[in-house]
């Protein structure tokens, strides 16, 4: 299957003290998450404000995992729509699953795909990292929480 964009730079502007996506860059999310989502809107990304709080969310995530933007580069950040509803909510929901990736040049959204959902699903946000990544996180984290007795 082919994907229906190329993967593209996710570029902020600040526009009288409010953080917004430049105008071409928000006009494509908006397309894309429209031509993904169809007609469901309940439970989705729709609108470019979401993907820019994802890819804030992203930031942070970096941040506290204590990577640099250089050491981040090839990391992605998975996110899906919605939120977990109550077990009486028996029928699948339709959301958003959007990935975004940090390159050298900034963060990309890589993926922009619908699926279906059950009702303790949703609302998840998961950093993946690359092996070498993995091991800057935790050896950082052993540095800093506790030492490993070798005798």
């Amino acid at each position: 299957m082919r994907k229906p964009f190329k993967p593209f730079r996710l570029r902020k502007a600040d526009v009288h003290s409010a953080t917004c996506f430049l105008k071409p860059v928000s006009d494509k999310v908006e397309s894309i998450l429209a031509t993904v989502n169809g007609r469901a809107n309940a439970h989705t990304f729709s609108s470019s404000q979401e993907i820019l709080h994802c890819l804030d969310t992203a930031e942070y995530r970096r941040k506290m995992l204590g990577l640099s933007k250089r050491d981040a580069v090839g990391m992605r950040v998975h996110f899906v729509s919605s939120f977990p509803v109550a077990n009486r909510y028996q029928w699948d929901r339709e959301a958003t699953h959007v990935v975004l990736q940090a390159r050298a040049s900034g963060w990309f959204l890589e993926t922009v795909d619908s699926l279906s959902i059950g009702p303790a699903q949703g609302g998840t946000v998961a950093p993946w990292l690359t092996p070498t990544q993995a091991a800057l996180v935790l050896g950082r984290f052993r540095d800093q929480n506790f030492s490993v007795d070798e005798g």
